[in-house]
């Protein structure tokens, strides 16, 4: 599997994100985007699965639950690691002789 190499680009948009922080990166990438999609994709897949007409109100809320919060350890996941990228990619940034 090829390693991801960081473009003049990718660190430009990342350095916007690092100012905007990580608070509402993980609140719109993690809980919003990622734990949102799960909940709605799991719990119609699962409901489906089931052969279910109606999700309850219990498994609405407890998928919601499980989700929301899978979704913010997925963001703080994904920060996480992609600051040790930005990190390493920017020593690598100044270690390369100018042209």
């Amino acid at each position: 599997m090829k390693k991801f190499e960081w473009t003049e680009k990718d660190l430009r948009r990342w350095e916007f994100e690092r100012e905007r922080g990580p608070f509402l990166w993980i609140l719109r990438n993690g809980l919003m985007t990622w734990g949102a999609s799960m909940f709605l994709m799991m719990t119609i897949f699962w409901s489906w699965m089931d052969g279910k007409e109606m999700v309850t109100r219990g498994e609405l809320y407890g998928n919601a639950a499980l989700w929301l919060v899978g979704g913010a350890v997925w963001g703080l996941a994904v920060w996480v690691l992609s600051e040790r990228s930005y990190k390493k990619a920017l020593k690598r940034e100044d270690a390369r002789p100018q042209s």
